[in-house]
Formats: structure tokens, sequence, C-alpha cells
């Protein structure tokens, strides 16, 4: 599957993904930073990118969130792995 340039506005699904994969690669993200970036219901982004064979780790925390509140669970996620290309373009298409 060929990933087409997105605007780094664009609330698609694909684009979400693909920013929080950039953003994983230079290391671990809160949900905060994750929305700095434009991504909303990381949980469900993560999970998506989970289905794709990415090994990613989720930390839970209480704390302060960006937006001065005080918040339970808040997440911080790490990217362990990624899949084969082999495997990556399987999932892709549907396949195993």
């Amino acid at each position: 599957m060929t990933r087409r340039a997105t605007s780094p506005k664009d609330t698609g699904t694909a684009a979400q993904e693909q920013r929080i994969l950039e953003a994983l690669r230079a290391g671990p993200k809160t949900t905060d930073n994750l929305r700095a970036l434009g991504c909303y219901q990381t949980s469900a982004r993560i999970f998506g990118l989970r289905a794709r064979g990415f090994v990613i780790e989720t930390a839970l925390y209480d704390g302060w969130a960006a937006d001065g509140y005080s918040h339970r669970r808040l997440a911080r996620y790490e990217l362990v792995s990624e899949p084969a290309p082999t495997d990556l373009a399987a999932a892709e298409k549907g396949g195993a």
C-alpha cells in the first residue's frame, strides 16, 4: 500500500497513525504529546497500530495534563518493535 503525503492537519486514521509512529520512533510519548500533534482517540490509534504488528507498551499514571486538570490514567506509549516489512505489507492488505 502506497502512503500518500498528508497534511499535518489531516485527522484521518491513517494520517494520525503515521504521525504517532513518527513520534514514537523518536522516543516515548504521552497522550498530551500526541494530542499536540493533532492525534486524538490515541488509544484507538494505538490499537490499530498494534493490529498491524507494532509492539507498543502503555504505562498508565495519574497526573496533571496539559489542559491544567488532574487526570487519572494518563498514558505513556513506547514503541518496542515494528513488524518486518513483509509482515506489515500482509497486514495492510488484510492478510495474516
